[in-house]
């Protein structure tokens, strides 16, 4: 019976949570039993009440007709879940304004309330950039530092940013210019917080020339930068020569926002395309936010406190030079990833320690730090083990191109002495020469001396990067051109060699007599 009766509460616990997603007739008899009974009870494990779910799918009939069937008192929706957060954190979560408006009009108390983390329902909406709930709040002077700060000091702005919703941040901004100077109780900034988040920035992402090679497939990734730099940007910071009247503009504080014509639209509205286009835009968004924040800042702060500088702590955090993570206090890397990922990862390493070396006055290049250490002693020390590994790996992988090469080497090599019909006695040509269709025989030539060279040329190219020192400069520009020549070198040396297999058959064909070759095989059969 217990059982029974169990099952039996989930199943009606069930269909309150279904009923409070529809307004047809059966739905909203049920809604009105279920409410009469239960109120305010828990219906699911993370303690959700009915008001909860009605607020997360925005149900204002389902909420009036509670409310006509029993008055929702304050305390009715000051209830909290699992979590701390009221049916208006729900609301205010998913930008559900109307319920927003109807809640709020029962018992403006309620703004007050906090969850688990300290975050009132102003906070939330602004942490998940719902622009007409927080504007709403704002518009009826229900905003104050209070309810726009979390318990541990994090403002709105803070929230904006944390979750990566720039384009509200730049309009809180406009709003509470004030909060640019807000810190809290670590000293972060907005600034700080958005200085930690490298990738929404375009130089942290793989759309750049200067990433070039640090996706797995670099032909696809050449590709999706293309597209990436022909995508019209939807955000453009304004400036005093743009023409305000035009109706095809809007002006949002330092933003202009521009329409895209519907055909774009349509093409961006490919889940491929769609993800680059949203890339685009965030880097934008996060560029434009990071220079108000940048003029907004006090930057006294960071001299009297013990917090760390924003712009120090972007360039830390900056992926310059490093496609992967790379710590030297790290073991080394394990066999299975060796590669090409370590040979780029050094060749960028060395890249732009030499971008940076010639950026700086040449005086700097040889004087020494604390511990007696040039900026090349310093730079080869902390690259030692990926330099080692760097090595290891262009062996392993030019061990097999150099067998590659010389088995290719030996077939062309014996190729050029077995052509085809033999050679003249007297004179020592090609016998096919002498046909009227020798065209043929010159192009398996070209094939079998193409491959021929292009294998040796591998071998000379292998065994040049086996003989190297493996120094940090050789990284700079001599091991990545070998490394890619070897490549390139032993694809058409391959190539070649399939090609003059192919001729070769073709030149049977056309010079031999097949019908005695035929009357020849039958006869070898019959015997």
């Amino acid at each position: 019976m217990g059982r029974n009766r169990t099952n039996s509460i989930s199943r009606r616990e069930s269909a309150a949570y279904t009923a409070t997603k529809c307004n047809d007739p059966k739905s909203i008899e049920f809604l009105r039993d279920f409410w009469r009974e239960e109120v305010v009870s828990p219906i699911d494990n993370r303690g959700d009440t009915i008001l909860h779910f009605i607020a997360i799918h925005g149900n204002v009939s389902a909420l009036k007709l509670l409310i006509e069937e029993r008055p929702i008192s304050g305390q009715d929706l000051k209830i909290q879940n699992k979590d701390g957060n009221t049916a208006l954190h729900e609301a205010a979560r998913f930008g559900r304004l109307e319920i927003v408006k109807v809640m709020v009009s029962l018992d403006s108390e309620i703004l007050f309330e906090r969850n688990s983390k300290g975050e009132t329902p102003i906070y939330v909406a602004a942490a998940h950039g719902e622009k007409e709930v927080f504007t709403f709040l704002a518009d009826n002077n229900l905003c104050d530092e209070f309810t726009m700060t979390r318990n541990d000091g994090s403002t709105v702005l803070h929230a904006a940013i944390t979750h990566e919703c720039y384009y509200f941040a730049i309009q809180l901004l406009k709003m509470y210019p004030e909060l640019a100077k807000k810190h809290d109780k670590k000293g972060w900034s907005a600034l700080n917080i958005l200085a930690a988040k490298h990738l929404s920035f375009k130089s942290g992402s793989i759309y750049t020339l200067q990433q070039m090679g640090t996706a797995p497939f670099l032909p696809m990734q050449a590709l999706e930068t293309f597209i990436y730099f022909c995508i019209p940007a939807m955000y453009e910071e304004s400036k005093p020569n743009y023409n305000l009247e035009d109706p095809q503009t809007t002006i949002d504080h330092v933003l202009i926002k521009r329409k895209r014509s519907s055909f774009v639209n349509f093409l961006l509205g490919n889940a491929w395309l769609g993800v680059m286009d949203d890339e685009k835009q965030k880097h934008i968004l996060a560029l434009t936010l990071a220079r108000i924040l940048i003029k907004e800042e006090d930057w006294n702060f960071y001299a009297n406190n013990c917090v760390e500088n924003p712009l120090i702590q972007a360039t830390k955090l900056a992926s310059v030079g490093s496609p992967f993570k790379f710590s030297t206090e790290e073991p080394p890397i394990e066999k299975t990833t060796r590669g090409y990922k370590t040979l780029i990862l050094m060749a960028w390493g060395v890249l732009w320690f030499k971008r940076v070396k010639y950026c700086v006055h040449p005086r700097l290049w040889t004087m020494k730090d604390d511990k007696n250490m040039t900026p090349k002693e310093l730079f080869d020390q902390n690259h030692s083990n990926v330099c080692i590994e760097a090595e290891k790996s262009i062996k392993d992988l030019a061990n097999p191109a150099l067998i590659l090469s010389t088995l290719l080497c030996t077939i062309n090599f014996a190729a050029v002495f077995t052509i085809p019909g033999g050679f003249d006695d007297k004179s020592g040509l090609p016998i096919l020469l002498s046909k009227p269709q020798y065209s043929e025989l010159w192009m398996l030539m070209f094939f079998i001396g193409a491959a021929l060279y292009d294998s040796v040329f591998t071998m000379g190219t292998v065994l040049s990067v086996l003989l190297s020192k493996f120094d940090s400069d050789d990284f700079y520009i001599a091991l990545p051109i070998k490394f890619c020549t070897i490549i390139i070198s032993v694809y058409y040396s391959t190539a070649f060699t399939v090609l003059g297999c192919v001729q070769a058959l073709n030149v049977e064909n056309i010079f031999m007599d097949k019908d005695v070759w035929w009357e020849q095989t039958c006869n070898v059969k019959r015997v």
